[in-house]
């Protein structure tokens, strides 16, 4: 990325006189993030070049983000709410001139932000969040919001055994021998994706990906905000849930290449 189409995303959504500095903030897995200061607005502003190699329809992920909210604007939620700035001409997305997608959100000042929680009271607090989340939400309709086409076979729990059960039978015998410990861990489990279909539980408008990483908390060890609505969208609950026990407890990062 050049320095210049920076530019020209500050420029369309903060006009060509606007003042600003910009520092770039590391740690984003999907887009590119700077913090942008606008003194003239009294505020900063979390300005992002758009991937859209991962997020194929960036207009659909930013009309469940708009659908969202607006839900929760006027619906008593009690964190903090990554609002997308519009451009004048109404739109979230602007492209600059190298063909790339832009947004921006208000910058949250927070006190931390991480990967990994460090003990039961964090834990319990970034599930009251979510959970908050769910509940506000709980009245929107979720066919109002799109799901299959924002990243297909996102949380499809049976596509996802039938693709580790495809890579069993292609791999060769020496990765089939350095993997069968976890395998036979695993395998018991198969069955998980139709015992799940079974229980029928409805869809409901949750975070999907509901990880450490994308809380924000102040001082006092409160959660003031959630991000990173890109994949919100229709799903049963224990997407979320699972998403949570999944990072909460673990006590090495998600990337971490060490898994002795």
């Amino acid at each position: 990325m050049s320095t210049h189409t920076l530019q020209e995303a500050v420029h369309a959504f903060f006009g060509h006189e606007a003042i600003w500095t910009s520092q770039p903030v590391g740690e984003g897995y999907i887009h590119k993030t700077w913090r942008v200061e606008i003194p003239s607005l009294h505020r900063a502003f979390a300005v992002q070049q758009f991937n859209d190699a991962v997020f194929p329809h960036p207009e659909k992920v930013m009309g469940n983000i708009l659908e969202v909210v607006t839900w929760l604007a006027v619906h008593d939620y009690p964190l903090r709410l990554p609002v997308p700035r519009t451009l004048p001409d109404g739109h979230t997305l602007f492209r600059d001139s190298e063909g790339k997608l832009w947004r921006a959100f208000p910058w949250f000042d927070h006190d931390s932000s991480a990967a990994l929680l460090t003990g039961p009271e964090e834990a319990f607090e970034g599930a009251r969040a979510y959970g908050t989340l769910m509940r506000t939400l709980d009245g929107l309709p979720p066919q109002r919001l799109h799901k299959d086409d924002i990243i297909p076979h996102f949380h499809d729990l049976g596509w996802r055994i039938g693709r580790l059960g495809k890579a069993i039978t292609e791999a060769d015998e020496q990765r089939l021998a350095l993997a069968r410990p976890w395998l036979d861990r695993i395998r018991p489990h198969f069955d998980l994706a139709e015992k799940l279909a079974r229980t029928a539980l409805p869809d409901r408008i949750c975070h999907n990906d509901a990880k450490p990483s994308n809380l924000l908390w102040d001082a006092s060890g409160r959660v003031v905000a959630i991000v990173d609505f890109d994949t919100v969208m229709p799903n049963p609950v224990w997407c979320d849930f699972g998403d949570m026990v999944r990072s909460f407890v673990s006590p090495v990062a998600e990337d971490e290449p060490d898994l002795e």
